[in-house]
């Protein structure tokens, strides 16, 4: 029988099987399957992912949204100055009004282009104007931007296209007979 080179498969006494390996930084990690053959095809899935620098730890993100969230608005700089006292109040109200109801239970790694689909369209199903809206989605798109730069998440999940741009209606503009109209009324 061939010895593997990399990681290892055993029976656990619940008759599951275990897939143990160590990573790039010398952590190690299990992971329990059905059978033996599930678990090897995940290592070697891994040691692709290793080889090819892919590999992402799946215990990275295990914070809470909101935590998270917080913890950027309290360190987050714009070229190296802290947000503006006003452009942190404004975010926190985006975040306490529009975004934790929704997200800030969710486990950083669970949000996913599913959950911001269905945050999104709960948000234009809502009493909410499209403006509000795309500030809402930048702002969560920044948060999981520095969350992918960490290496909670392995990419950002605010992939909805044109989600960030605001639309507003054109104002009207009065007419030269309109404008004469008010200026004989007054």
């Amino acid at each position: 029988m061939r010895r593997r080179d990399f990681g290892n498969v055993r029976k656990l006494p619940s008759g599951r099987w275990q897939a143990r390996y160590t990573d790039a930084s010398g952590h190690q990690h299990a992971r329990p399957f059905a059978t033996k053959a599930d678990a090897s095809r995940f290592l070697t899935g891994v040691r692709a992912d290793l080889d090819r620098g892919d590999w992402f730890d799946p215990n990275a993100g295990a914070i809470r949204f909101a935590d998270y969230a917080a913890s950027w608005l309290a360190n987050r700089r714009i070229h190296g100055r802290p947000l503006a006292p006003r452009t942190r109040e404004r975010y926190l109200g985006v975040l306490r009004t529009h975004i934790i109801p929704v997200l800030g239970d969710v486990e950083m790694r669970h949000v996913n282009p599913a959950a911001v689909r269905a945050w999104y369209t709960g948000m234009a199903r809502g009493n909410v104007g499209p403006s509000t809206i795309a500030k809402a989605y930048r702002l969560l798109h920044a948060i999981c931007a520095t969350a992918v730069a960490e290496e909670l998440i392995s990419r950002n999940p605010c992939a909805i296209p044109g989600a960030s741009v605001e639309t507003s209606t054109e104002r009207p503009i009065a007419t030269l007979d309109q404008v004469f109209g008010l200026a004989n009324a007054v």
